[in-house]
């Protein structure tokens, strides 16, 4: 876990702006998410979570708790019968998760590049564009319940999803750990 200390939250955002946040966690995986509320709890403070910041509004009076900055990587794929399953982390750019599918000749999702954000927060808005939504690839989303403290996994028909729109939105217990795809060869 890399803990930091008085992060100006305008380095956190693209759009530049915000005070100091008190604690900033960068977590690279499932046991660092953990770590963080551990802290955050300790430190009987608020915490939230943040991907790469793209259209959020920090405020210039910063942010008096633990912000989990949400790095955890990865891509792994898994053929099956006629398609490919995609297990993404949270922390991957997503960007950069559409061009590695385009370049492996993997549909579904192409319609969607150029959005900014981390992979993790696509469900949350349910991205889109061009006739496109992300829940039309969404298999299922990983979340740790930070209420329960368990491991889930979230089919696609129990997200709620509409036009930008989810349930991970609205339940801040909730955080998304990998989402998996599948995509056409």
């Amino acid at each position: 876990m890399i803990l930091r200390e008085h992060v100006p939250l305008s380095s956190l955002t693209t759009l530049k702006v915000g005070g100091l946040v008190r604690f900033v966690v960068e977590c690279m995986n499932e046991s660092d998410v953990r770590e963080a509320l551990t802290f955050a709890h300790a430190q009987n403070l608020p915490w939230s979570v943040l991907g790469e910041g793209s259209n959020v509004l920090a405020s210039d009076e910063g942010y008096d708790g633990v912000l989990l900055l949400m790095r955890v990587p990865g891509c792994a794929f898994e053929e099956t019968e006629g398609s490919v399953l995609v297990t993404v982390g949270a922390g991957v750019p997503w960007d950069e998760f559409v061009t590695l599918c385009v370049e492996r000749g993997l549909w579904g999702v192409e319609n969607l590049a150029g959005i900014p954000g981390t992979t993790g927060a696509s469900p949350v808005q349910n991205i889109g564009a061009y006739g496109t939504e992300a829940c039309d690839s969404i298999v299922e989303v990983r979340v740790l319940n930070t209420e329960t403290e368990e491991v889930e996994h979230i089919a696609n028909n129990d997200c709620a999803f509409g036009y930008r729109e989810s349930r991970f939105k609205h339940d801040k217990t909730l955080i998304i750990l990998s989402v998996v795809f599948r995509l056409e060869t």
